[in-house]
């Protein structure tokens, strides 16, 4: 069985890159070990598919060589890629920001990728159990247990970790070795934070707008802004999830996290809302419990007072440096990040195939000729929002277009 272009996993880029390598003229097929294509597109967006985002900007890329995505996404643009699903009769809408199919049903884009691919005589080939992929003077060799495979050139799009149940299941690492490359360690990203501290239980389900600051080591590496979620293990919700590659690598490395929140992040800084309090607690008949509630979840409170050891007392009882320690307490609300959630619980995969063994203009390796990665295999991650499916389609569009000028040669 042979064909010019043969592409290891049917997921979103690799799916784009079998429509791009065979709208060249190459012949393509796809072997996937599941038992049907787009698996983790179907789950994206709550099911809604949030393509891309208006504002995609390459700097919130990330990976050892962040720079690295440049290339790929100034000539495969969002811009492209919404044109392509125009092509394909998947018109695009816009909410603040997030761009969603129109219908926003993800599986409305897969039965797209899936026609486009059907017209351009794509083949996929289900449930192949791969066990080895060999280079070959003039190709590759896949030794699968159906049979053997060769092509010309190979795409590996196997994705990462995440999501094992759909396919995402780091089984494209396995390869690495026999086709010359090596991975960045891998880490779960978008993913819930743990902490250890004796009150999560008082607070779990407080749901609070906040302000978040990663520290590692003592030194604040990201900031976010955002809808705060606390459980009993500790924390989750978008905010938390856009920090969360950070602490999941520095704690992979061993190191110190913390995470400091401002519970109060549009009263101004700590001297404003020291003085805001103050006012308020000066011949307040209430309790200090009572007066806060105004202000903050009244879960909360017991737990502000005991991290600010203040007693809960007539407001106006409450001295001026009482109310500076509940602000400190308020204002910069420390938990000590112990740990993540497991890669299974992520959205995506932090780490992959390192990037300075692939060229950032084609995505062709530097070490064996014919070979291609696109997608999350590769050591590039981006931010909640869109981000990670638009590396998907621009980085499909650039390895299925150049392993298809490859295979001409």
């Amino acid at each position: 069985m042979t064909s010019d272009v043969i592409i290891v996993g049917a997921g979103a880029s690799g799916l784009t890159a079998a429509i791009f390598a065979a709208r060249r003229g190459v012949t393509v097929k796809i072997l996937e070990h599941k038992e049907k294509a787009g698996k983790k597109l179907l789950l994206t967006g709550n099911g809604k598919c949030n393509l891309s985002n208006q504002n995609i900007d390459p700097g919130l890329y990330r990976g050892a060589e962040p720079s690295f995505v440049v290339p790929v996404l100034h000539a495969y643009s969002k811009e492209r890629t919404l044109a392509f699903f125009r092509e394909i009769g998947v018109p695009v809408r816009e909410r603040n920001g997030y761009l969603y199919p129109q219908n926003e049903e993800a599986a409305g884009v897969v039965q797209a990728l899936l026609s486009e691919c059907r017209k351009y005589k794509v083949s996929i080939d289900y449930e192949i159990g791969i066990k080895k992929i060999l280079p070959q003077k003039e190709g590759f060799l896949f030794e699968t247990k159906q049979g053997n495979y060769l092509s010309k050139s190979c795409i590996l799009a196997t994705g990462g970790c995440s999501y094992k149940e759909t396919g995402s299941d780091g089984s494209g690492f396995l390869y690495l070795d026999a086709l010359h490359h090596t991975a960045q360690d891998i880490a779960p990203s978008l993913v819930q934070l743990k902490a250890k501290a004796s009150f999560l239980k008082e607070i779990a389900g407080i749901r609070a707008d906040t302000r978040l600051h990663l520290y590692v080591e003592d030194e604040r590496v990201a900031s976010e802004s955002g809808e705060l979620q606390l459980t009993d293990y500790g924390v989750s919700g978008i905010a938390v999830f856009q920090l969360s590659r950070y602490a999941a690598v520095a704690l992979k490395e061993e190191k110190k996290v913390t995470l400091v929140i401002d519970f109060l992040p549009k009263s101004g800084d700590a001297d404003a809302v020291t003085d805001m309090y103050a006012r308020l607690c000066h011949d307040h008949p209430s309790m200090l419990s009572v007066l806060l509630a105004g202000s903050i979840h009244r879960k909360l409170i017991p737990v502000i007072l005991q991290e600010s050891q203040v007693i809960d007392k007539c407001a106006a009882d409450v001295t001026l440096e009482e109310v500076r320690r509940i602000v400190q307490t308020l204002k910069f609300f420390s938990l000590q990040i112990n740990g993540t959630k497991k890669l299974n619980d992520a959205q995506v995969t932090a780490g992959g195939v390192n990037t300075t063994e692939v060229s950032a203009e084609t995505l062709a390796s530097k070490h064996t000729p014919g070979l291609f990665f696109c997608g999350e295999m590769l050591d590039v991650d981006g931010p909640c929002g869109g981000y990670n499916l638009q590396w998907a389609w621009s980085s499909g569009m650039c390895a299925g277009e150049h392993a298809a000028e490859y295979s001409l040669q």
